[in-house]
């Protein structure tokens, strides 16, 4: 466990401390609504923190994510414990598009909207025993918005499209076709 942050602190001091630009980092933290119709209200409240690595040569970006949706108390079947994905994303930089207004070419590449999708693992409360979980594929679809705002502080706003479904017995065990945001705070570095 120390190796690991040893690892992060000195990646971390890296980030910050350099200017060069082949690639940049995004970490993102935020909360936001996933709409499903099986909770009394219609919603579940949740979280993600993502990881992120763009190339900004190409316009491509990795993103490790992890999220939660629950309305607390982790009891009913259509409440996310975890779903972890790795998901591939098509960036375009503010920058080179709004290129026309500016009269010198734009280097900060951390404003910047996309579009991608991923597939990871979900975990969800069982029907019958919500003690326990029951695990599956899950797929989701992307898009938003990365802007920064001072220093390598900035703001994320990003929609989404949760899919999973499972059957065991002829039983759905798990059924997710949900529409969703999140919205947050992210730490931009270049290295």
């Amino acid at each position: 466990m120390m190796g690991y942050r040893f690892v992060i602190v000195i990646t971390l001091i890296a980030c910050v401390s350099s200017s060069a630009n082949a690639a940049g980092l995004t970490v993102r933290f935020g909360g936001g609504m996933l709409y499903d119709e099986r909770p009394p209200d219609g919603t579940l409240g949740g979280g993600q923190l993502a990881l992120e690595i763009r190339m900004n040569r190409l316009p491509l970006a990795f993103q490790a994510a992890s999220e939660y949706w629950s309305k607390g108390s982790l009891e009913y079947p259509y409440e996310i414990e975890s779903y972890t994905a790795a998901k591939v994303l098509l960036v375009g930089y503010v920058g080179k598009m709004l290129s026309f207004l500016y009269t010198r070419p734009v280097d900060i590449k951390t404003a910047y909207v996309y579009l991608g999708g991923g597939a990871g693992m979900i975990r969800v409360p069982k029907i019958d025993r919500p003690n326990e979980r029951e695990t599956g594929l899950a797929f989701d679809a992307i898009f938003g918005a990365n802007i920064r705002l001072i220093w390598k502080l900035g703001i994320f706003a990003e929609g989404k499209y949760l899919y999973s479904t499972k059957t065991s017995n002829d039983v759905k065990v798990i059924d997710f076709s949900d529409f969703g945001f999140l919205v947050g705070l992210s730490l931009n570095f270049d290295i």
